[in-house]
């Protein structure tokens, strides 16, 4: 692995030499040069003998043809992307009525959980739009199993992340410990791309809006962050009934 050839200074020095000896003998640069300035050559002469007249007319002939192929390109795409792009979005809104008193709006926007209130100025209470679009809370939902296809997985499960060639690769390098944290790694950024957070600065509304495969995935994740700013504003009062 890459941290045994790390602490094993005469083994790295080996293969460094090892592998300086293989490109000396098998990438001569005056081969290389020479096999470059043939392909140059080779282009030059393309490009020069083109009958640039005869390329226009075939292409103005075959009009139809080409026009029929490039929409039919487009319209496959259009089609791949939209059976790759996750099919179904959950949203809802939290509120703030002043510094203090904090709420969940439902998606007919009706209060339905007030989350604290008369908090003190002595213990330190972050901002609604700080805990609802906090790194801890992505990385509490990368850690955390959500049914999907009834089987309980992670989101890289989910993802389908170690299918990239890339990742496959990076596993032969990294320890099992290591390759898990890699991998809940990639699937935070994803769920940051699925997750997307507006405000309204009149009305002090934080719309979260999710984009996942399935219904149930969208509203289990809404329920989790819904769950997760509850349980931090609760923790907030207890903290406060305490120092009392």
């Amino acid at each position: 692995t890459v941290l045994q050839i790390y602490n094993n200074p005469d083994k790295s020095l080996e293969i460094g030499l090892n592998a300086r000896s293989y490109a000396e003998k098998n990438f001569n640069i005056d081969d290389i040069s020479s096999k470059f300035l043939n392909i140059i050559n080779n282009l030059l002469n393309w490009y020069m003998n083109l009958d640039l007249n005869k390329i226009l007319s075939h292409s103005l002939k075959n009009f139809k043809t080409n026009v029929i192929i490039v929409f039919s390109f487009i319209f496959f795409s259009l089609i791949i992307t939209f059976f790759s792009t996750p099919k179904y979005a959950s949203s809802f809104s939290f509120f703030s009525e002043g510094d203090n008193q904090l709420g969940l709006l439902s998606k007919n926007s009706i209060a339905s959980s007030i989350l604290g209130s008369s908090f003190g100025s002595d213990i330190n209470i972050l901002p609604l739009e700080a805990v609802v679009t906090s790194k801890e809370l992505i990385v509490k939902i990368s850690n955390e199993k959500f049914n999907y296809e009834d089987k309980n997985l992670l989101f890289y499960e989910i993802f389908k992340i170690e299918n990239s060639i890339k990742v496959r690769f990076l596993k032969l390098f990294l320890s099992e410990k290591e390759y898990e944290e890699f991998l809940i790694k990639l699937s935070q950024e994803e769920i940051v791309e699925r997750i997307k957070y507006t405000k309204d600065l009149q009305t002090n509304v934080i719309k979260v809006t999710l984009l996942f495969e399935t219904r149930e995935l969208a509203d289990d994740v809404s329920h989790f962050i819904i769950n997760y700013v509850n349980d931090y504003y609760n923790n907030i009062s207890a903290l406060k009934a305490n120092d009392k």
